[in-house]
């Protein structure tokens, strides 16, 4: 089994090389050299992505990172298709021949691997997407329906077109007879308004085709960070990783078209460290030490406010901004501050502070006796400089009452994170 403890070595040393200042030739040991991992154990970002131990040391290393950054090509550019709802929105057209049933096209876009589009049939059946103008596409991305009970592509086509009637070969290809996500590499020099893929036969004709995943990339970088959900959510708890990867112009525009840090840069509260730090203030009714811990990006811990007395029945919990912004969306994860005398919260409210007061924008119910509850609160831009939870605390036990635990509380620019 592998020991990830052992590749905790980060911290200088001679050997270790400079990372504002050795040559950036995107070479994936001298990244891990720059994080102080004296024997770099793999030779590939993939290697590095699959190991959580060694992903946290270089991340955690601002010498690593700012290698990282000067390192611009490990970032991938943006996927061209965005993340489709349904199948025009929120941009392009996608469309399919001899669809089964009521299957959509579009679910091939989502990001999600679960739903599928089916086609009637098990040849020469096909998936395009029109893009509201031309792009030059050299990479795909394709995974099947993950079902073994379902058919698996096997020969196929991507093809171009200007007219959506005239298509043109850009590459033939064979999928590997399992359901992995798998890239394939485009000879195209051409831009066109359409993409098109032809699936010409399956590895059984007896079944229909089943798409999980189509992507569409501009470049043909086998490997990088901004693609990757695991890789991106340790920078997005580091917040000199993420404040030096977005300094950056190109990693920049790389993370601000990934999915995942959609949401991570239009977070409005940092990864707080103390009630202060390293921005803003986290307020209570109680005014403690611990509140942060509501907003330093971990489920695992949580604000538990002190057990009060009888007379003190109303908590909340808040954030207070340096400066007033809009806001579109928050997410909230509780659980009762006692397991042992089952506490119930029937209601939490997320209240907004406009002209001078306290404004109720949201109800949360339900908070169910010794459950974790997460909730999601959608909003048409509120703008304010402090947002907070607020509620009654609802058992009562030996002149104490017992409320609940704020694990997670962020608030978002964007609603569509």
């Amino acid at each position: 089994m592998k020991q990830l403890n052992l590749y905790w070595l980060g911290g200088g040393g001679s050997s270790v090389p400079d990372g504002n200042t050795v040559t950036p030739i995107n070479d994936v040991t001298l990244l891990q050299q720059c994080a102080g991992i004296a024997n770099a154990p793999y030779t590939t970002l993939s290697e590095i992505f699959s190991d959580s131990g060694i992903l946290r040391t270089i991340i955690n290393s601002n010498n690593a990172i700012n290698y990282l950054v000067r390192s611009t090509s490990f970032a991938k550019v943006q996927a061209l298709v965005p993340t489709m709802t349904d199948n025009t929105h929120p941009s392009g057209i996608c469309t399919a021949d001899a669809s089964y049933g009521s299957y959509q096209p579009y679910v091939v876009f989502d990001r999600d691997s679960s739903t599928i589009w089916l086609g009637n049939g098990s040849t020469n059946k096909s998936v395009t997407y029109q893009f509201p103008e031309v792009q030059t596409v050299k990479r795909l991305a394709l995974q099947t329906l993950v079902d073994t009970a379902n058919v698996r592509i096997k020969n196929f086509k991507v093809q171009g077109s200007n007219d959506g009637s005239t298509y043109t070969d850009i590459g033939s290809f064979v999928y590997a007879n399992n359901h992995d996500l798998q890239y394939f590499d485009l000879n195209n020099e051409t831009s066109y308004l359409y993409y098109r893929l032809l699936v010409v036969d399956s590895y059984d004709s007896s079944l229909m085709i089943g798409i999980a995943t189509i992507q569409y990339y501009s470049n043909t970088i086998a490997e990088g960070f901004v693609d990757n959900a695991t890789a991106m959510s340790y920078i997005g708890l580091n917040n000199y990783a993420s404040n030096t990867l977005l300094a950056d112009s190109t990693w920049r525009s790389a993370i601000c078209n990934s999915t995942y840090f959609e949401s991570v840069l239009n977070v409005k509260v940092p990864i707080m460290t103390s009630n202060t730090t390293p921005r803003g203030t986290c307020i209570s009714d109680l005014n403690e030490n611990d509140i942060w811990k509501a907003f330093d990006g971990d489920i695992s811990t949580g604000y538990s406010p002190t057990y009060m007395a009888a007379t003190a029945t109303e908590f909340y919990t808040g954030y207070i901004f340096t400066s007033s912004a809009k806001f579109y969306r928050a997410d909230c994860d509780f659980q009762p501050q006692s397991t042992y005398y089952s506490p119930k919260i029937s209601e939490v409210y997320l209240d907004a502070y406009i002209n001078d007061s306290w404004t109720r924008e949201d109800t949360y119910t339900n908070i169910v006796d010794n459950a974790n509850n997460s909730r999601t609160s959608i909003f048409n831009g509120i703008e304010t400089d402090r947002l907070r939870l607020s509620g009654t605390r609802a058992y009562y036990s030996a002149n104490k009452y017992w409320g609940i635990v704020t694990r997670k509380l962020q608030f978002y620019g964007r609603k569509d994170v």
